[in-house]
């Protein structure tokens, strides 16, 4: 009485490689026992570089731009434009200014250093 509704073909799991079984007409579609194995090599296969959306550890953050670095942690790419210029971190009171007002322009040339933001708010008022 079954008919061919309770025909099953043994598979393996891609994640784990448990054995289960599928009806035929998935064969290739379904590749995972469980949606918890499937989530497991999504998440693992769909990273960075894998991922479609991958855009270099690169995106925009208030205006700026961040960038992930070697720690993978995002940071603001005009610091880490700085910090490698000067050969050294900078200190969290240091504060970067555009000096053409352009959030994403961080060419060396348009970044300005300030020990503090005391100082880089005088130096807004001098320059008005």
């Amino acid at each position: 009485m079954g008919g061919k509704w309770n025909q099953h073909v043994l598979t393996t799991c891609k994640y784990c490689n448990k054995e289960y079984k599928v009806v035929p007409s998935l064969i290739g579609k379904r590749t995972h026992c469980s949606r918890s194995c499937a989530d497991k090599t999504r998440s693992k296969e769909q990273r960075r570089e894998n991922n479609p959306w991958w855009n270099g550890g690169r995106h925009y953050t208030n205006g700026y731009i961040s960038i992930l670095n070697n720690s993978n942690k995002y940071v603001y790419e005009h610091r880490s434009v700085m910090e490698k210029h000067l050969g050294r971190r900078l200190k969290s009171s240091e504060v970067i200014h555009h000096i053409n007002g352009i959030k994403d322009d961080n060419n060396i040339g348009n970044l300005m250093l300030f020990e503090n933001q005391s100082k880089h708010r005088t130096y807004h008022k001098v320059s008005q």
